[in-house]
């Protein structure tokens, strides 16, 4: 009659004879070891970093800060596109929309447009244009070939511009 019990020399005989049994054990065990003791440390966002008034405060002013008037707007939308043509783009047809924010202080005025030239033109001006507008925001940008020579490459962007503005 055959015992069906595991025992403790069982398994140190069967460990000595399978190497690669053992490194998968011991890896297991060594991991669920660092994961037991690295989320004992961590502690939850709630209790560690609770909402600090003033914090929220400063983000908001900061936030307000950056908006536009919307009397300033026109001539901010004026600034893009002359900053485009100074990076030697060419400028397709603008259009226009506005659209506020439920419950917010601010509207996202968007301009869709269409730019074509080299690329390394294309991303000064929008590196250019996001440094120099702090309430600019591209909302899509779609770039494909216009030309394929091995002289002159051309691409056109379709771009979405958004200003943030103040609502009054």
């Amino acid at each position: 009659m055959t015992s069906s019990t595991f025992t403790l020399l069982d398994l140190r005989l069967m460990l000595t004879r399978q190497p690669l049994t053992t490194l998968l054990l011991v890896s297991i065990l060594a991991m669920a070891a660092l994961l037991l003791k690295h989320n004992d440390e961590i502690q939850p966002a709630e209790l560690t970093n609770a909402i600090d008034p003033a914090r929220v405060i400063a983000a908001q002013r900061n936030f307000q800060n950056i908006l536009i008037p919307p009397a300033d707007l026109a001539l901010a939308q004026q600034a893009i596109l002359e900053s485009a043509a100074r990076h030697q783009l060419s400028i397709g047809h603008v259009e226009y929309a506005q659209e506020t924010e439920a419950g917010a202080g601010f509207a996202r005025s968007s301009m869709n447009f269409s730019l074509t030239g080299s690329y390394a033109n294309i991303r000064t001006f929008i590196d250019n244009a996001l440094a120099t507008q702090p309430a600019l925001l591209i909302r899509h940008l779609n770039i494909q070939r216009e030309s394929v020579t091995k002289e002159n490459l051309a691409l056109k962007a379709t771009l979405t511009a958004q200003f943030l503005t103040e609502r009054r």
